[in-house]
């Protein structure tokens, strides 16, 4: 599978995933698809 054709026809360009896994994340948290998360705690509190 590859993105020649949507490049070619879309003039689309593949965005580094260091890029789109966080605007992802943030699109499906803004769209009430998935629960923000919260922190972690520590073991010790």
């Amino acid at each position: 599978m590859n993105s020649d054709k949507a490049a070619r026809e879309l003039n689309w360009t593949m965005r580094p995933v260091e890029d789109s896994l966080p605007d992802t994340a943030e699109s499906l948290i803004a769209f009430g698809l998935v629960a923000a998360s919260r922190p972690a705690r520590s073991a010790a509190a």
